[in-house]
């Protein structure tokens, strides 16, 4: 029994590498495509609505217009996990 808990032990390490990499290609999909529909949300909203999130109708235009792999680091998950890594460190 001990052997066989040995042997599986030996395939996890190679298995990281690849969970982490299917982990952030999923996280890079869902925020493309989070992107997509919000730029695409906005050519929806009427005047009002846009003057209410402070956007004029040609900037919301210009905004939609962009591809969706254009990203300011807003929503991607590497701009989150770099602000958090330059706090304070804890002890």
């Amino acid at each position: 029994m001990s052997s066989i808990v040995t042997m599986r032990a030996g395939i996890f390490p190679a298995q990281t590498t690849w969970t982490r990499f299917g982990r952030v290609l999923i996280q890079k999909l869902l925020t493309w495509s989070h992107l997509y529909r919000t730029r695409r949300q906005l050519l929806e909203l009427t005047d009002r609505e846009l003057q209410d999130v402070n956007l004029t109708w040609e900037a919301a235009l210009q905004e939609a217009q962009r591809p969706f792999w254009e990203s300011d680091g807003h929503f991607d998950s590497e701009g989150i996990y770099a602000r958090r890594e330059t706090g304070p460190v804890r002890t």
